[in-house]
């Protein structure tokens, strides 16, 4: 299994024109400070709401470069 910290960073490194952090987390309603701890594994726990709102940010980053739409198991998050 890909840790949460590995599977976000490489959903997001594999997005081209890349995306940065500061973006996602803007799209998703959280700080960047609070999106890097989530993406390095230093924040492990995240709300359901949280965690759709990520998907959704991403997921408007995919469509906009015309790959298809992630579910929220993709992602390895430990919702609580």
């Amino acid at each position: 299994m890909v840790s949460m910290k590995t599977r976000l960073y490489q959903i997001r490194k594999e997005l081209q024109p890349k995306v940065s952090q500061e973006k996602l987390a803007f799209a998703a309603g959280v700080s960047r400070q609070w999106y890097h701890r989530l993406e390095t594994g230093k924040q492990e726990r995240i709300s359901y709401t949280t965690a759709r709102n990520i998907l959704n940010a991403l997921n408007a980053e995919r469509q906009a470069r015309n790959l298809s739409a992630l579910t929220l198991d993709q992602l390895n998050l430990r919702i609580v």
